[in-house]
């Protein structure tokens, strides 16, 4: 069974120069009252952004289904009949009679050339872009923009697109592909959220939140000899600090997301996994994350045991690239990129290799890429979201 995994820019900075401290009772709510609105700000875009992209996929579905309706069922021709052996021959019997043919399959298009497993469920946000060049000027339009600014942004989005109309499988038959004329312009069918997803954030509530899970990191790192449970509502259930101190760096991640969100994914292709599967050896660029938590570790050498250099299991940490050597990462990448991307597919032909077939490759590259223009890390984690879970980027 797969993992929830993300792929992460780490701004390594801020890590250990404001989050941290903090954790470890250096610093309080007041010194990271700018971050904490920063932090804010960015969970209101993304719950607004997230809806776009949610509407977005319910349309999707709803073109799908009309096309079904609309198509003309087309039954296969039946398989010939199989030529009789030199047995049945000699003995005067019938050949076995053909298989039944196939059920007839109907092509249809939804909205040509989107992807929600890029665009919804692994890009933050809501992107749609022709390449990653143009993914990143998107993420960086979200990362500064205001909550009011998303519209905007996503309408962007919608030209695009518009834009690909006639990017249609040249299967699908005449029928199927005149229904999509009901369904332009695009953002005026768009259906509208339930409540549970169209109520708007509260910016208190949020930012409360926030100061909360910064608060009951510290807490656990302050009590972390103790045998005492801690209850909280943040938490599924009572947990020992004693017990839970393997469990604080990748809180700390899960945590940091707020401030720099990454690439969602789903499966065994997170990147480590898949240079094994395909043979590459990048012990040379992967290590442990425990750099990142080195004062931490230097307090308490237990957090030495939360560290591997690939993803263990559910909820954890994998393996980290340190900046300095991202080049030589995407360098890596690039060069394996056929292989990378067919290494857990049926095909094997590069030839047939299309935009979604490469979606999972993308979701590491342009992290990676973020990585490299912001002199940041890039990590990989499973669980720190969840789309299946509504725990979006």
């Amino acid at each position: 069974m797969g993992y929830d995994i993300s792929n992460h820019a780490i701004d390594v900075a801020f890590l250990r120069e404001r989050l941290i401290p903090f954790v470890m009772g250096r610093s309080t709510l007041d010194d990271l009252s700018d971050d904490i609105d920063r932090a804010t700000r960015l969970n209101l875009v993304a719950h607004r952004a997230n809806g776009w992209g949610l509407r977005t996929v319910s349309l999707d579905h709803a073109i799908h289904a009309a096309q079904r309706n609309a198509a003309v069922p087309r039954p296969a021709p039946p398989p010939p009949a199989p030529p009789p052996t030199l047995w049945q021959r000699l003995t005067g019997r019938r050949p076995a009679p053909p298989p039944a043919p196939p059920e007839a399959w109907v092509c249809t298009s939804g909205i040509p050339g989107f992807d929600s497993d890029l665009s919804v469920w692994g890009r933050p946000f809501f992107i749609v872009a022709g390449n990653s060049d143009e993914a990143l000027r998107e993420f960086d339009a979200y990362m500064q923009a205001g909550e009011d600014d998303v519209d905007a942004i996503a309408r962007r989005m919608f030209a695009r697109l518009d834009a690909m109309r006639d990017r249609v499988d040249p299967r699908c038959a005449p029928e199927v592909v005149a229904v999509l004329d009901r369904f332009h312009p695009l953002e005026a069918h768009l259906p509208q959220l339930d409540a549970s997803e169209a109520a708007a954030l509260d910016r208190a509530s949020v930012r409360r939140h926030i100061e909360r899970k910064l608060l009951l990191l510290q807490r656990f790192w302050a009590e972390r000899s103790s045998d005492d449970p801690i209850e909280d509502y943040l938490l599924d259930e009572p947990m020992v600090p004693s017990e839970y101190i393997e469990c604080l760096p990748f809180d700390i991640i899960n945590l940091a997301a707020q401030w720099l969100p990454g690439w969602m994914g789903r499966g065994h292709v997170w990147p480590t996994r898949l240079f094994d599967e395909i043979g590459v050896e990048v012990d040379h660029l992967f290590e442990t994350p425990e750099p990142l938590f080195r004062d931490l570790v230097r307090e308490d050498s237990r957090l030495r045991g939360a560290f591997c250099t690939t993803i263990p299991c559910n909820y954890s940490l994998g393996g980290y690239v340190q900046p300095e050597k991202i080049e030589a990462f995407i360098a890596l990448l690039e060069r394996h990129r056929t292989d990378l991307i067919l290494a857990w597919s049926d095909r094997k032909d590069p030839a047939e290799i299309d935009d979604m077939l490469a979606a999972d490759y993308t979701k590491i590259l342009e992290p990676a890429l973020l990585a490299r223009r912001n002199g940041h890390g890039f990590l990989e984690a499973a669980e720190v979201y969840s789309g299946f879970l509504g725990a979006m980027n």
